[in-house]
């Protein structure tokens, strides 16, 4: 291979063809695979989790992309265009890990690479992220770990001020109300409404709910979940 790629050099057609992104659409429940944004297929980025041109670890150090892997339908998401254009062809490994050299798939391999961002098909989130309120601001991403940390960081979560109002709004509008009507079933000791509001937050935190992993942590945090 030569030294250096450009998205030229790989087939849009295959790789984000309309077959392609109606599959990822459908199994993403039409949100980006990175920040849960609703997203409309026709204005979705088809992204390679690890970049097919280059790849930028956290000191901007850039190596040769993951080209093999160009066309793997598991190395592929659809992300909204912010996401996309925050995460570019940065694909942090942990200090002093090797990457994965080709022709290795990740999911084949014996000892997996040591990759920081998380893998939205594979890793689950909740394991690396915690929600924290701030007040005024609402609910906002953090990470528990060096790897939450990385895709906070990386994909800019907690730089973007559409994505924070999105979230606040979604909070204000949705779980906070449930959240107050809840406690107050609580407090007038009423079973019947209880249950009826857990079934609530239960359907609000499915996997299709824009942002669920937000509202889950933050009925879970009410004692709702």
């Amino acid at each position: 291979m030569p030294p250096t790629l450009k998205s030229a050099d790989f087939d849009r057609a295959i790789y984000a063809s309309d077959e392609v992104r109606k599959v990822l659409w459908a199994l993403q429940g039409g949100k980006c695979c990175f920040c849960e944004k609703q997203v409309e297929i026709q204005y979705a980025t088809v992204e390679h989790f690890r970049p097919k041109t280059a790849a930028v670890d956290a000191a901007g150090s850039k190596r040769l992309g993951y080209w093999w892997l160009a066309y793997e339908f598991r190395n592929l998401y659809l992300a909204c265009p912010n996401c996309n254009n925050a995460k570019r062809d940065e694909f942090p490994l942990a200090a002093g890990a090797e990457a994965l050299a080709e022709p290795a798939k990740p999911w084949d391999v014996d000892v997996p690479e040591d990759a920081l961002l998380l893998d939205p098909g594979v890793d689950d989130p909740e394991q690396h992220l915690e929600w924290v309120f701030l007040p005024g601001i609402g609910p906002v991403p953090s990470g528990k770990d060096e790897r939450g940390r990385a895709s906070v960081e990386v994909l800019r979560l907690n730089a973007r001020d559409e994505l924070a109002q999105l979230r606040a709004n979604i909070y204000r509008r949705l779980v906070q109300p449930l959240i107050s009507c809840y406690r107050g079933a609580l407090a007038s000791g009423d079973q019947r409404m209880q249950s009826e509001f857990v079934d609530c937050a239960r359907m609000m935190a499915e996997r299709e709910t824009p942002f669920a992993g937000m509202v889950r942590s933050m009925l879970r945090q009410a004692g709702i979940l």
